[in-house]
């Protein structure tokens, strides 16, 4: 079933006409204006509370950058006054120590080094002595040919 245009100006006449009309068009201007001044009040309702909320977050937000500031802070001191001097004589001694190991093991290095290359350079120098000395004592079919 639809609604005619005679339908519609019939309801709208039993609404709006007479004493005792249902809504009467003053009544209907009052009703707009309540309904646009509840929306007005809440559209600012909530962007005050929008602004509000914002403002909290900001306010906790700062209150938590300056504790982790002050935490920073507190730490950069704890290393700069306690943890500096702490680790410059650890690895002060660290240095010694090792320094002091390197010393103590330096002179076999060394002594091992001087007799290879004594013995490098003696091989080279009595190469053929050697060699033919080392002959005699091979079994007659292991004989090599010395270049």
């Amino acid at each position: 079933m639809t609604l005619q245009d005679d339908d519609l100006q019939n309801i709208y006449a039993t609404l709006t006409r007479g004493d005792g009309a249902l809504a009467k068009r003053r009544d209907l201007g009052e009703l707009h204006k309540r309904l646009v001044a509840m929306v007005t009040t809440i559209n600012q309702g909530l962007g005050e509370a929008t602004a509000t909320k914002a403002a909290e977050d900001r306010a906790q937000i700062d209150q938590r950058l300056d504790r982790m500031e002050r935490a920073v802070n507190s730490m950069e001191g704890a290393l700069r006054i306690e943890l500096e001097p702490m680790l410059r004589s650890l690895v002060s001694d660290a240095v010694s120590a090792s320094s002091a190991k390197r010393q103590g093991r330096l002179f076999p290095v060394v002594l091992a080094s001087l007799v290879f290359f004594a013995g490098t350079g003696l091989g080279v120098v009595f190469q053929e002595q050697i060699l033919s000395a080392g002959a005699q004592f091979l079994p007659a079919g292991l004989t090599r040919t010395i270049p």
